[in-house]
Formats: structure tokens, sequence, C-alpha cells
């Protein structure tokens, strides 16, 4: 049967990808199910990442200084361990994820997808990263959560796995035969001796909840186990679990020297323990069952393993990835017939739903319906996997069945109601129990069934609701199966639209939208094209033409028009919407042919299928769309020549252009002139014209100019290539009506103007004195004409025809129009309306000419008009003409006034300030002002004229001005009056400030500088002026000299400017006009600034000179403020300004400033001064401000006189003054001094300080008074202790035991007591101690003064194994052997302090001790492993005798490992081989013994052992070991071996092969094959017995078994020397069936009788009769028989005789089925029919007797006997049983 377990090799790291052995191990290796990864070391130290992909089995190696790697379960994602980071890499989502992390990892894994487990020797950290992008890689980091610390036994091991739970709240960390369990919940954790463990949850019964449960492996008595328990387990009432898990521990079988590796649960709760060598053990936790168990997986050793959802994934130490997986159609079938436990079989398949047991359910299903138990029979349904029970046919039975005897409910109800408790029911079951519902009117009981989901809900359910007009059941239904056709349709029966496309969306269903729209529409139009747009907008995959189209059937063709034009628009009319393009012209064809024709004509749609569309289009009508869109000819010519009169020319030519033959065009132009001339000429027009390179159409255009329209000649020369076939044209139509053929010949020349250029054209109308059309032509085509001449000539013919008024347009625009000389034109032409010229000179600036012109022609209106109306702008330009032409002044004074609001002010003041007339404009600047002008302009302009006419009133105009260009006005005024300058300048604010400056000094206003600088508070003018960088000696600003020229106008303004930076750049800095400047304004500022009132002037004035560094200059404007009648004289801050700035350039004044000012700030002042090392004035403002303590300060620390500062302490009498001065004495080094300068100032708060001076100094006799104060102040330990100390070290023991028994004392005795025990003071440390109850202390005195006795009992009294471990080695030291091992007793019962305690001894060589105190120790109660361990390992090196009487009695208490080594080094092999039995290590005994048999060797013994190994190669090499030193015990071995079932019987004769001991090992071989028929042990033995010449025991061999390969034996023997050999060959021919080769063989030996022995096991006739002619004929048998007869001198008849017997011989064996025919032929042909008389004597009888029986049943079918017909097999049978006893009694009765 096959495995429920199937194994596969998926990889082989070291043979395939060339993975070095050495880098497989541990914590090297990774496995996932999807990846595997390995950290690769190399010779030069350096390392790589192999990453093995197992779907693909492709390898990527990529060189990393990595130390560990740690790959994801399931997915491609991998951890790496690299100097001092971990980073994750996803390679499917191409992230990366990094941690800095320093501390040593010991082991990570994945735990989750998000979620990273790193344990270092400290603590577990889980790292929660995040994925929040996708398809690029990016870096994260995430957070770093601690979730436990480590466990020391834990960290000092390696680590092989870390699992989770599934609820997260236990985490498992396993290494080595250890575990460590940690709860979150109670944030602890235990060690427990587990090997592998692993979390699950588990459904264990129907009903209940899942089950959280625990599985961890242990070993125990040499036998693994499997531990199962449940997390957190909720108790009911009667004790039992709401899951129903029961607690369970299910044995694996013997360890044998293995130990499991790694623990996986399936999802089907099957538990797989692997085991380091290999074996596999396959439980289910529900049931407790193991149902499978496998020896060996692989050929070496396992490492680790990683589960997956099925089994797991493992790797070797071999580099083997191996998977392991449940095969589910197995698993029941083999738990039925491989373990014959049906039982469970059908618990586990009714938990897991695996197939292969329906048999089971089934016949127990069947069993409880037969009888009755219908709830019962429903719980098997319901447990049941697949449709095993759960069908229609179920049901129907159920349905079949009735009532319930018991309970008298129906079986069908009783059914379903079971049903709902397992889950919901089936859509068939659904239905049935639905229907029953609906009839019996229990709408509510439906409705929480579809609530709780007790029923299925389907397509089928919702259509009877439907049926039974429960809509809203119904709807709920559709909804929930997901029949989104009905819930769609339910939608628009409720006419809820909006719902459909919400619906549509969120479900991403398309439904058949024309089928919808169309019955939506039927009832509510609207609603539908609604519906449809809503559809054609959200739902990109919907049919909209479809929808159209069904619009259209019902006359909505403007809606399906719109609906299918929106999506052609949204995919920007491109070739994709062809079949759109195609189904929007189709309806529109047949429902509304005009908009379809408007459609094509404008050419929107470009992409649709002309062969569709052309019959539509005629048979709507469309012939001119017909005829361009059908493709064959003959159609086009039908519809052209019937449908003319509907046609246009233009469709007609375009139909006569494709043609290619002259015939065909004048056919059918002649057809069309036929038809209707008059109607139709147009139409032959145009065919003719696009048809001129195949006919010769003047004459057509010429004789019926007037029939032609102008497009039609147009049109007719467009076609034409020849310049002088075109200009005969036009000449022609000329010549013939120049006034009826204008515009024909104004038409064809612009088409043609690209073969006549517009001179030519021009020229030809001149020749003709055409002005009309010179104008109409160059009309049309001046646009793309850039020749000036002709842009003159069309504003000449525009002027000549009396069109002037069309030109204004031109001269705006025309940019290739030669101005000058059209002004010129203009101005000679005495027109009528000057607009043309007003454009003219508008637009190229001839404003002069236009006024000049203007005015020489008395058209003051014409200027008025300009001005005011076409172009406002230019009235600046217009004043400044006139005034240059003299105007009068009232047109001038109008023109400004009335165009005041439209005007440029300030264009219009330099306009009149140029030409000095600014006086002109006061009146309209005053009325601007008037009405409320706030423009810069108009009063910038006002204020220029004040100044000019010299009004009082203009420095008020700057002062109240808030709109003026100060700078302007300032620039003006400059040279005129420099204070209304310095006035405007100043009002510029920061913009102006170099000319306010440049002003200030030009003008020396002075101390309107100063007042300005201190009100602005300007921080960059107060830098100008203070620092005067900005001040040159030549201002920018206009002299008086200057005034000439600017009357003039001759200057402009930005000359000027220029001209003046150049003086700016040029000029060297004039310092003293500078330092004047300065100094000027210094001296104002001294004047003003203690008049000012506000602080913030003051202040920012005092903050300019600071920023300026005029430090003198600001320490006399500060004197000035402080010692003048200022509001601020009291100001501390400037006061301290002063003193401050005093102390660092004018220190002489500053003992004046403190002595006389008091409002500063004191100490402030003082600390800059002590800075500046001006110590008497820092000590005169400390004294003033009675700061003592920094005046001492001062004193000690600058001034350095110690006599003043006692002076000054004395003369205050400060406790504070008497503390400084005793720290800065102790500091000197006067501690003494200082103490008592520290008890004058009782002050306690130093003592630390105090108290290490006079330690160090070892001046205690004065500390003592000091501590005494002191502690009277505030009582502190360190005040205490330190006093204890004192006392002690001046040996006052009475008055220190006083401060001690006291009861005050608040001293740290411990610390006081230490420090007296290391300055040797042992005695006044026994008293402190002692009152401190610190006998560890006392101990260590006592053995400072060599008390030993009383160091005991001090150590009794500590009972602390420090304090007996020092004694102890105090006492050895001393040669206090019997109190040392009073000590070491209490020492060596700690196994933590064992080491230390046996090293001390032997270091010290006393071994003889050590082991008499460890035999002491054995006796204790206390007396621990670590105990015995050690005795045993020194009985090993001191005492070897007494070692086997030492490991009988406490081996069990000993640590087996560490005495087995110690055991080997001392090479004590019986007393290991003890060892290694008692700790079950009977591979290593049986190793040992082999080893070293001369010592460890003992046959009973060994027998014992390997009675219980299973290690195979153990139980081989104990066969050599046999063979080769005890080959006559080597059965009794062999014996053993074969009851072992952990090794094969052919492993044993493979074994004894190799040794070739099979002749030492017969009797076991035979013993064996009597119990077993084996194929290995009867090869050998055949073997054995050939080799050994024994055919006897070979016959009966091949007799009595079956199982080895009959004809590879025969063969050979076939070739032996003997005959008997070669008879057995024979045998085992006929045993194979190899007849052929019998009888040849026997025939070849002369042993007939075999021959006809072969012949007839065959039962072949033929062969037979070969074999009688044989006999009788051969020549061969004659020359065998003269062969054997020439010894013996036979005659020739002894052979002939032979041949007769022979021959009879052969019929009577075979005598059934030889012909006789045959027979007779033979006997007469060789005159032997005596021999052949007894077979034809029963072939007689024979025949007679089957003609006798066939009589008898002839007359018993004719009497119509039908019970003796039925009866006569019988008969037959007991006939065939009497011919067979007659021919044997005629053959036997004939060779008698």
């Amino acid at each position: 049967m096959t495995s429920p377990i199937t194994r596969e090799e998926i990889a082989k790291l070291v043979a395939t990808h060339g993975v070095s052995l050495d880098s497989i191990s541990p914590k090297t290796l990774s496995i996932g199910s999807a990846m595997v990864g390995v950290v690769e070391s190399h010779p030069d130290d350096t390392t790589s990442l192999f990453l093995l992909d197992l779907t693909s089995n492709e390898g990527r190696r990529t060189p990393s200084p990595v130390s560990m790697v740690s790959v994801h379960p399931s997915k491609k994602v991998f951890a790496v361990r690299g100097e001092a980071q971990i980073s994750v890499i996803d390679q499917e989502n191409r992230q990366k994820f990094s941690l800095k992390f320093e501390e040593e990892v010991l082991f990570m894994k994945f735990m989750t997808d998000d979620i990273f487990s790193i344990v270092t020797p400290s603590a577990a950290y889980f790292w929660v990263f995040s994925r929040e992008t996708h398809g690029v890689v990016s870096e994260g980091k995430g957070t770093l959560a601690r979730v436990f610390a480590m466990e020391a036994d834990m960290a000092s091991i390696t680590l092989t796995d870390m699992i989770i739970s599934p609820s997260k709240e236990f985490f498992l960390l396993t290494g080595e035969g250890r575990a460590f369990l940690y709860s979150k919940k109670s944030k602890s954790g235990r060690i427990l001796p587990a090997f592998a463990g692993s979390f699950a949850s588990i459904n264990v019964a129907p009903g209940c909840p899942a089950a959280e449960v625990f599985a961890f492996a242990t070993i125990s008595d040499n036998v693994a186990r499997l531990n199962v328990t449940e997390l957190n387990p909720v108790k009911k009432e009667d004790g039992t679990t709401e899951s129903g898990f029961v607690k369970r521990v299910v044995e694996l079988g013997p360890c044998n020297n293995d130990y499991p590796i790694s623990l996986t649960i399936t999802s089907h709760g099957f538990a797989f323990v692997l085991f380091k060598k290999g074996s596999l053990r396959v439980v289910d936790l529900g049931t407790g069952l193991m149902f499978y168990s496998v020896r060996s997986v692989c050929g070496s050793d396992l490492l680790t393993a990683v589960r997956t959802d099925t089994g797991m994934v493992a790797g070797s130490v071999a580099g083997h990835i191996l998977r392991f997986a449940v095969k589910e159609d197995r698993v029941i079938p083999h738990i039925i017939t491989a373990r014959h436990d049906p039982e469970n079989a059908y618990v586990i398949a009714e938990r897991t739903k695996l197939p292969g047991g329906d048999a089971l359910f089934s016949h127990r299903f069947g069993h409880l319906f037969s009888s009755n138990q219908f709830k019962a029979a429903a719980e098997v349904v319901g447990k049941s996997p697949g449709t095993t029970l759960r069908n229609m046919e179920t049901l129907k039975r159920f349905i079949d069945a009735g009532n319930d005897p018991v309970s008298n409910a129906p079986a069908f109800l009783i059914y379903l109601s079971t049903l709902m408790r397992h889950g919901p029911l089936t859509s068939e079951e659904s239905v049935e129990l639905v229907k029953r519902i609906v009839a019996q009117g229990k709408t509510d009981v439906l409705h929480n069934y579809i609530r709780d989901k007790k029923i299925t809900c389907s397509e089928e359910l919702g259509d009877f609701l439907r049926s039974s007009a429960l809509e809203k059941e119904a709807f709920i239904v559709y909804h929930t199966a997901e029949a989104k056709h009905k819930v769609v349709a339910i939608y628009a029966s409720r006419g809820e639209f909006d719902k459909i496309i919400g619906y549509c969306e969120k479900t991403a269903y398309v439904p058949d939208v024309g089928k919808l729209i169309h019955v939506i529409a039927t009832r509510d139009p609207d609603n539908a094209v609604n519906l449809a747009r809503k559809f054609a907008e959200k739902i990109p995959d919907c049919d909209v033409p479809a929808m159209a189209e069904s619009l259209a059937n019902l006359g909505l063709v403007k809606d399906a028009t719109g609906l299918i034009l929106s999506q052609i628009k949204a995919k920007e009319f491109n070739e994709e919407t062809a079949p759109l393009q195609t189904r929007l012209l189709e309806i529109n064809i047949r429902a509304n042919p005009e908009t379809a024709a408007t459609i094509l004509d404008r050419g929107i749609l470009k992409f649709y299928d002309a062969s569709v569309l052309a019959p539509l289009c005629e048979e709507a009508r469309m012939f001119s769309h017909a005829v361009r869109m059908y493709s064959n000819s003959a159609d086009k010519r039908r519809v052209v020549v019937n449908h003319t009169k509907d046609l246009q020319p233009v469709d007609v030519a375009e139909y006569a252009s494709m043609l290619e033959d002259a015939s065909e065009i004048q056919d059918l132009l002649r057809s069309l002139l036929t038809a209707n001339l008059r109607a139709n000429l147009q139409h032959v027009i145009a065919a003719a014209v696009v048809s001129v390179h195949h006919l010769s159409p003047n004459g057509v255009v010429i004789n019926h100019t007037k029939d032609l329209q102008p497009v039609d000649v147009a049109e007719y020369a467009s076609m034409l290539e020849d310049a002088s076939e075109i200009q005969d044209l036009l000449r022609s139509l000329l010549t013939a009506n120049l006034r009826a053929n204008l515009q024909h010949v104004i038409a064809a020349a612009v088409v043609s103007v690209h073969h006549l250029s517009p001179n030519g054209v021009v020229s030809l109308l001149d020749e003709f004195r055409s002005h009309e059309g010179v104008f109409l032509f160059l009309h049309q085509v001046i646009s793309e004409v850039d020749d000036p001449d002709m842009h003159f000539r069309y504003v000449e013919a525009g002027v000549k025809t009396g069109n002037a008024g069309a030109l204004d347009g031109f001269l705006r625009t025309s940019e290739h129009l030669d101005a000058q000389r059209t002004l010129t034109f203009l101005k000679n032409e005495q027109l009528d309306d000057v607009k043309p010229l007003i454009v003219l000179c508008d637009r190229f600036d001839y404003i002069d000419e236009l006024i000049s012109h203007l005015l020489a022609h008395n058209l003051e209106r014409a200027i008025e008009a300009y001005a005011l109306k076409f172009n406002p702008a230019k009235i600046p330009d217009v004043v400044g003409a006139l005034i240059d032409h003299e105007a009068d002044d009232d047109l001038v004074t109008r023109l400004i006034q009335e165009g005041r609001n439209a005007v440029d002010i300030s264009l219009l003041c330099d306009e009149c300030e140029k030409r000095n007339k600014l006086s002109v404009l006061r009146a309209m600047l005053e009325t601007r002002v008037s009405e409320g002008a706030c423009d810069i302009e108009t009063h910038t302009a006002r204020v220029k004229v004040l100044v000019l006419a010299g009004d009082v009133g203009a420095e008020e105009a700057i002062v109240t001005a808030d709109a003026l260009d100060f700078r302007g006005v300032g620039e003006f005024c400059a040279p005129r009056d420099p204070h209304l300058a310095f006035v405007a300048f100043s009002r510029a604010g920061s913009d102006c400030e170099d000319e306010l400056l440049s002003i200030a000094s030009k003008g020396e206003l002075f101390k309107e500088l100063a007042h300005h600088a201190i009100v602005a508070q300007s921080e960059e003018l107060w830098r100008k002026i203070l620092s005067g960088t900005h001040i040159t000696a030549s201002s920018p600003i206009p002299t008086e000299d200057d005034m000439d020229e600017l009357m003039d106008g001759l200057v402009d303004e930005d000359e000027e400017k220029g001209e003046a930076e150049q003086k700016n750049t040029e000029d060297p800095q004039d310092d003293s006009v500078s330092t004047k400047l300065r100094d000027s304004v210094v001296a104002e500022i001294k004047k003003q600034l203690p008049l000012c009132e506000k602080i913030e002037e003051v202040s920012g004035t005092i903050r300019a000179f600071d920023a300026a560094n005029l430090t003198k200059e600001l320490i006399n404007v500060l004197e000035c403020v402080i010692f003048g009648e200022s509001l601020f004289s009291n100001n501390t801050f400037l006061q301290n300004l002063l003193i401050l700035n005093s102390i660092q350039d004018m220190p002489e004044r500053v003992s004046k400033y403190v002595s006389e000012l008091s409002d500063y700030e004191g100490r402030e002042v003082a600390e800059s001064a002590v800075a500046s090392e001006l110590n008497e004035e820092a000590l005169i403002v400390y004294k003033k401000f009675n700061l003592h303590v920094e005046a001492l300060d001062v004193l000690v620390d600058h001034i350095r006189d110690m006599d003043r500062a006692e002076e000054y302490a004395q003369l205050h009498d400060v406790p504070e003054v008497w503390s400084r001065l005793a720290h800065s004495l102790l500091r000197m080094g006067r501690i003494e001094d200082g103490i008592k300068a520290f008890v004058r100032a009782e002050d306690p708060t130093a003592h630390p300080f105090v108290i290490r001076a006079a330690e160090e100094s070892n001046n205690l006799a004065a500390l003592v008074p000091f501590l005494e104060m002191a502690r009277s102040k505030a009582p502190e330990p360190a005040i205490d202790t330190s006093l204890v100390f004192a006392l002690a070290k001046l040996d006052r023991l009475g008055d220190m035991e006083d401060l001690i028994v006291g009861g005050t004392c608040c001293a740290n005795l411990s610390h006081a007591g230490q420090k007296c025990y290391q300055n040797e003071l042992y005695r006044a440390g026994l008293l402190i101690f002692r009152a401190i109850s610190d006998y560890g202390s006392v101990a260590a005195c006592h053995l400072k003064l060599r008390n030993f006795i009383e160091a005991i009992e001090a150590a009794r009294m500590a009972n602390n194994v420090r304090v007996w471990g020092e004694v102890m080695r105090v006492c050895v030291d001393a040669g206090e052997f019997r109190l040392a091992k009073t000590a070491g007793i209490n020492v060596i019962l700690i196994p933590e302090e064992i080491d230390s305690c046996i090293s001390f001894y032997l270091s010290r060589g006393h071994v003889e001790h050590l082991i008499e105190l460890l035999e002491m120790g054995t006796t204790h109660e206390k007396a621990h492993i670590r105990l015995f361990t050690e005795l045993g390992v020194l009985y090993s090196k001191y005492s070897a005798d007494n070692m086997m009487e030492f490991v009988k009695r406490f081996i069990k208490r000993c640590d087996v490992d560490r005495i087995a080594r110690a055991c080997q080094r001392a090479h004590l092999w019986a007393v290991l081989v003890f060892v290694k039995l008692e700790s079950g290590n009977l591979d290593d005994c049986l190793n040992i013994m082999m080893a070293q048999s001369s010592s460890a060797w003992d046959h009973s013994h060994f027998m014992n052992i390997i009675a219980h190994v299973s290690t195979l190669d153990v139980l081989l090499r104990a066969i050599d070991f046999y063979v080769n030193q005890q080959p006559q015990l080597l059965n009794e071995l062999l014996v053993t071996l074969g009851e072992n079932e952990h090794i094969d019987v052919g492993q044993i004769v493979s074994r004894i092969r190799r040794n070739e001991a099979g002749f030492l090992a017969l009797n076991w071989l035979e013993e064996r094959q009597k119990m077993e028929d084996v194929e290995c042990i009867n090869a050998l033995l055949h073997n054995l017995y050939i080799d050994n010449f024994d055919h006897v025991s070979l016959t009966h061999s091949v007799r009595s078994v079956a199982n080895f390969d009959v004809v590879q034996l025969a063969t050979r023997l076939s070739k032996h020397e003997y005959l008997v050999f070669r008879r057995v060959s024979t045998e085992l021919f006929r045993r194979a069936e190899k007849w052929g080769i019998a009888i040849s063989l026997a025939k070849k030996d002369r042993v007939y009788g075999d021959a006809i022995e072969a012949v007839k096991l065959s039962r072949d006739g033929e062969m037979a009769e070969e074999l009688l002619t044989w006999f009788l004929e051969s020549e061969d048998f004659a020359e065998a028989a003269t062969e054997e007869t020439e010894e013996e001198d036979k005659e020739f008849d002894a052979v002939k005789q032979q041949r007769h017997e022979c021959f009879s011989a052969t019929l009577f064996r075979c005598s059934d089925f030889i012909r006789p025919d045959i027979v007779l032929c033979l006997a007469w042909k060789h005159h032997i029919s005596d021999y052949a008389m007894p077979f034809m004597i029963q072939t007689v009888r024979t025949y007679s007797t089957i003609v006798d029986e066939l009589q008898k049943r002839v007359a018993v079918l004719e009497r119509g006997n039908v019970g003796s017909v039925a009866s006569s097999e019988e008969e037959d049978a007991a006939m065939a049983e009497a011919m067979e006893a007659v021919h044997d009694d005629v053959y036997d009765n004939a060779f008698e």
C-alpha cells in the first residue's frame, strides 16, 4: 500500500550547487518552503551568501560579509546578519528593511510576515517592520520591541528554533535538549527538558471551539515521548474543557542515541517529529495515534526543518533538502488497513474531513438509519467529508422516512436541524427547507435563518422566493448568492437605477446592458437614458452600441447618438472607435438622415465602415455620401446618373476625378447633358474641370460664363498648371465682358496665385485699368503677400475706389507696409475721412506730422477726437506737438482738462516740463486734487508746479502728502531749495538715505539730520551717518549751475543719473566731509538726546552707536543723558551700559561712575570689572551692594590677600563668609585653619570635602570637633561613619563603642567596619561588625587575628557559602584540615562552589584531604549530582581501584557524560561500559567492548546489550567483530541479531557474505531457513552446498523453499561436473516450466525418466510425440546406448529393449494428451504393438465410457427429466474419477 507520507528530495546543495560541506551547520543553513539560504565560508576568510530558489532549483551566490541567514518559512524573503545591522530583503515585492543592531545575535527567525525575532545573550526581541511600498526597492526601519529576558541556561547553548503560538501569547525557544516557554500574559517563563516543540490550533470535536495546544518532545528512560497539552483551557462544570481536548503523552519509541530536532504540526493536526539520525514519527494530536513511523528518511544526519501546511521541509548535514507531506487520500486507508484501527480512522476522518473513509461513514450511517436513529444518522452525515453522504439521495431518504418513532417529528426536519449545528445547509437542502417554511407562512423564521447564515443562498432559492411574492427575501438571497443579474433586475423593477450603478461598480459586474436598457426604456425613457449614460461613464466594459441600439429602436435617436458620441470623444476619435462610429452613423442614417449628413459633412467622424453605410445612405437618399462610400465604380455611376438632381456639382466632379478613361468621362458628361442640359450644366462643368487633364473644357467655361458661378471658374483654373494658359483664360474673360466677368476673373486669379504672381495679376488688371479688380484681388490675397509695393497698391486701390474705410484694419496690422510712402500718399490725397491717416500716424508714431497736417487744414476737431477718443494715451505727445507748433493755449488747456482722467499724468508732466510749460497743468492738477485724486503722479506734478511758482504751500504739500514721488520731488527741489529737498528725501524713508545725507552735508543741515535720525531710527541711516561710508565730496544732485540745462530740457534724467554714478565711482571718498558730518551730527545728538521723551528713541540711538563701534562717543552721549536733565537719568540699563563700556575703553572713569551712580546692576558690573582685572573697583561695588561673599572671593581669588580676607571675615562675621574662607583655606592646604573656619561658620554642608582633606592629611584629631558639630547640625550617615572611623583610628575604642550603642548613631557601620578592616584595625572592626551582626566580616576579622575556632562559630552564624569558603581556605593554608573540613562541607554542598573548592585543594596538593571531604559530603542529605560527579572524576584520576565500586553505587546520582569522559581519559574501559550501559547508550557500550575487547568484552554481557541496540552500523560491526575475534560464538550472535527488529535478515546475510563467513554461520542459516523463506539466505545456502558438494542438502533446500532465482540456479547447476547436481538442474528447469531445456538436459545425461516426467508435467502433446519418436528413431539415443554398452559388451537387442521400455513408459505417463493415431502409427512402424497395447486398451475403455454416458444423457433429454439433467454435473465428476481409476488399473496390470 502507498505510504500516507510522501518523501521528495528537492535539492542537493553539495552535489548540484557546489556548496561546501563545511558551510552547512545549524547557524549557517536556513530552510523555507520557497527558498534555502547558506552562509559560505572561504579559505581567504571571506563569506558569501548562497540563495536557492526551490521553485526553479536555481541558485545565486553573492559575496557578502554576513554571518547568519534566516529564510522566511513560505515566501521568498530572507534576512541576513551583517556588520552591526540586520537586513530583511523581500525579493517578490522588491523591498528592503534595515535595522542597526550591534549586540551579539544567537538566533534569528521570521515569526510572521512582518515580525522578525532576534535572540541575543541578554534578551529576545521582536523587530516589527512595515510594507508600505510595492513595486520598488525601499528602505525602512520599523520598531524593535523587547519580548523577554534570556535565561542564562538558554544563552549558553546552541539555539535551534523559536516559535510563537497562534494567539501570540506564548513563545517557545529551543536548543540542545532544553526549551524555554514564556507567557506574555504572566510575563514569566520556565525551562523544560524538551528537544523540540510547536504550537497549533486544532478542532478536536465538531461544534467545539478550537483548542490552542502545545506539543513538545522529551526523552526519558531512553524512550522519546510526545507531550501534548492545552494552553489556557476553559473548564466546564464537569471538569472537562470546552474544546474537548484531553492532555496526553504519546510514546514514540526507543531513542538509541538519537533525539528529536524538529516538531511541526500540519493544518490537519498531525505532528511530524523528526529525529537527528533520520527517523520520522507522525502522530495525530486529536487521538494520540502514531499512525506512521519510518526508521530512516535520509542517508545522513539531519540538521533542521521548517513547517509547511501539509508537512515539513528538512535539511541534512550532507546538503540534501527533503520535503515531507501528507498524502491526504492515503491517510485514512493506511490507518484502516496497516494500523487496523477503524475507530480512530473514523474519528480522524470526522475531524479532518480527509477522503478515504467513505465506507466507514456509509456503514455507520446505514446501520443507524435502518434502526430509525435519525438524529444519530444525521450527525454522521454532518461529520462525513465531501459529498459521500451529504447529497440529494440522502435528503430524499430522510424525506421519505416519515416521522421519528421517538419524538414523532419529521425525520426530514431532524436531519436538517442536526446539519445546521455543523454549518449552513447546502443549496439543495436550503430549498427544500424554505419550501416548507414558506408553505407554513413563517417568514420570520426564514429571516432568522438568512441572517444567521444557516442556509445557503442560491439563485434557485431566490427564484422560488420571488415566485412566492417574497421579493424582499428574494433580493437578499440573490445578493448573498451573488446572482448579480437577478439583483440588477430587482433594482430595475423597483426603479432604483442609481443603486444598479453602485452595485455594478462594487461587484465589478457588467450586465447585459442592451436588454436592460430596452426593458427600462419601455417604461421610463428618461431614466433609461440617464442609466445608459452612467453605465457608459462608470462601467468601462459595458456594451455601449447595444444600449444605443435599444434607445434608437424606441425612438430615442438623439440620446443614442449622444451616448455613442460621448464614448468616441472619450477615446479622442481614434481608430479604435471605428465600430462605434459606424454604429453611430448607422443609427442616424436610418432614423435621422439630416443629422447623419451633418456629421459626415463636418468630418467629425473619420473611421467607419463605408461598405456598411453606403447602401444605407442610398436608401436614405443621401446620394452624395453614397457616391463617396461606394467602392464599386458601377454603384457610383448608377447613383450619379439616376440621382443627378439630388447631387451637388462637387459630388459629380469628385466622381469624375476618379475616372481614368477619357471616353468614360465624355460618356458621363454626354449622359448628363442629354438628360437635362439646364439642370445638369453646373454638374457637367464641375466634372469637366476636374477632368481637365483628360479633356479641354476652355470653350465650355468661356461660352457659359454667365451660367457659371465664380467658384466653378476658380475650380477649373485651379486645375491648370501652365501660367500662360491661366493668363489667356483671364484675359479672355476680361476681354469678353469686364464688368460681368470680373468676379469670375478674381476667383480664378486667387486660386492661381501660386502660378501667377500677385504682380502679374495686378499688371493684368492694370492693362484694363481696373482699380476695382486690383482692390478685390488684393483684398483676398493680401494676407499672404509680403511685397511692400502690393501693400501700398492695396491702400491706393482702396482710396481710389472709395473703400478707404475698409483699410483701417489693414493699416493697423500690415507688417510689410511702407509707412512713409503711405503717409505721403494719404497727406497728398484730399481725404474726406482722415481716419486712415490717423490710424497710420498713431500706429507708426507720426504724431508731429499728424498734428501739423491737421492744424494746417484747420482740423482742430479731428485733433480733439484723436486725442480724447481714438487714443487718449497719446495726449502727452499731442500736447507736446501742439506746444511745439504754437497752437492756441485754449486748445491745449481744453485737451488737458477734458482728458485729465484718461491721460498718464507723469508723461504729460514730463512733456510740459521739457518745454517749460508746467504752468499749463496747474488748473488741471488743482481740479484733480479737488476731485479727490490720490495718485502719486498728480500730487508730484502739483508740488513741482508749486515749487516753480515759489508758493509757500509747497513744504506743507510735501509734509502732508501721502502719495508723492518723494525722490523725484527731492531731486527736483535740490537745485532750487535744499530745505525742501531734505524734507522730500526724509519723507522717502530708507530709499533716499544717500540723497538725504548728501543734501544735508551740502546744505549743512546737521540739526535737521540729527533730529531725523533720532526719530526715524533707521539702522542703515545710522550706519551711514556714523561710518561715513556713503558721504562723498561731490553730490549726485544737480547744482545751481545745472539749472540752465535743466530748464532747457537738454539733459534727461537718465544721463544725469549715469554721470552721478560715474562720479561716485571715480571720485575717492572724502574723509573730511564724512568726519565733519559725523562729528556735527554727534554734537547735535548730545544736545537733542537728553531732551527725548521716548525711551525707544534713546535706546535706538544707543544701539546705533554701539553697532558703529563708537564706544567713546557712546560713553560721552550716555554721560550727557545720565548726568544731564533727562527723564532717563536713573535708567538701570543706561547706567549699566555706561559703566560696562567705560570698563572696556575708559577704565579711568569707572571708579567715578561706580561711586556716584547707584541704579546699575551691581553684580553684573562687578563681574565685568573682575573680568577686566579692575579688582578694587569690583570690591567697591560688592561692598556697596552688600555682596560679602563675592567681595571675599575678590580678596581671595583675585587680589590674593588672605590677611585682608580674614580681616574682612572678622569685620562682617557672616557664616557664609567664614564658610567661603574655609573652602579657600582648605584649597590652600591650611587644613586645620580651614576646619576651624568651618566650625566658626557652623557649616556642615562641605563635610565630604572636609573629611577627605582631613583623612588624606591624617589630621583626624582636628576633624573630630568638626564632625561632632556637623552631626549636631545635620546628622547624616556619612558624618557618623567618618566619626566612627576617626575614633577607631585614634584608638578611642570606648568613645567609638559609646557612639555606636548610644542609639543616635546613623553611621554606615558596614562601610566603617570595612574601612577599619582595610586599615588593619581588626579589633575595632570586630566591635563594629558584631554591632551590625555581620558575622561574615566577624569571621574575617577572627581569621586575621588567627582565632580559627571563633571564625568557625562566626561563619556558622553567617551561614554564607562565601564565608565558609574563606574560612576553609585559611584553615587549609594554616594546616587546620579538621576545621577546614568542617567549613568545606558547607561549600561543596553548593553546586556552584564545588569547582572553586576542588581547584583550591588541588592547587595546594591536598588530594587525599579533598577526597575525604567529598566522601563525607556524599553522606549528607543535600548531596547533589555535581558532588558525586566530581568525586568520581577524582577516583578516576587518583584512585582507579575504587572506581568500579563507586559507579555501581552512585552512577545514578552522577553526571553520566562527565563520568564517561573521565573513565575514557583514564582508560577504565570496563567501568566505561558499565557507565554507558547505565546511561542507556547501548551503542557506545558495544563500540567500547569491540574496540577494547581485551579488558571490556564479556560475551554474555555483549549478548544482553546487543539485543536492545537499534543502530544498524553498530549491529553490523558486531558481526565483523565476532567473525574476526570470536568465530566460535558467531552463530549465537546471529541468533540474537535475528530477533532484533532493527536489522533485516538481508543486512545480516550481506555482512556474512562480506566477511566470507558463510561456513561459520551455516547452522544459523539453516535454522533461519526453516523459520522463513528469504531469498538472500536461500542463495547463500545454495552457494555453500554447491561449494561443499552437498547435493543432498541442496536438493532438500530447493524442494523446501521457493524464494530464490530458480532459472539462475538451474543454469549454474546445468554446467556442474557431477550428474547428481545436473539432475537437480533438470528438476529446477521443470519447476520453472522450461520444458525444452529440462528434456534436452535429461536426454544429454541419459536420465530418460526425468525427460518423461518433464513431458508429463508440461502436458504438451507435440512435445510427448516428439519424445516418442526420439526414443524409437533418434541416432543420439543409439550412440548413447552404444557408449553405455561398449564397456559391458552387450548386444544390440538390449538397446532395442531399452527403446521399447522408454516408449511404453512415456505412453503410461502421458496417455491423456497423446493422440492414439500417432501411437498406432509408431507401434506399427517399429513392430512394437505389444508395448502400445495397454495404451490402446485404456483409450478404447475411455471412449466407450464416454459414449455410454452420452447415450444416457440423450435418453434423459428425450424423457424430459430436468432433474436428472440438473444433477448431471455430479455424475460427470463421478465418472471422471472412475475413468481415472480404470486408467491406472489397466496400466498397472500391463506393466506388471
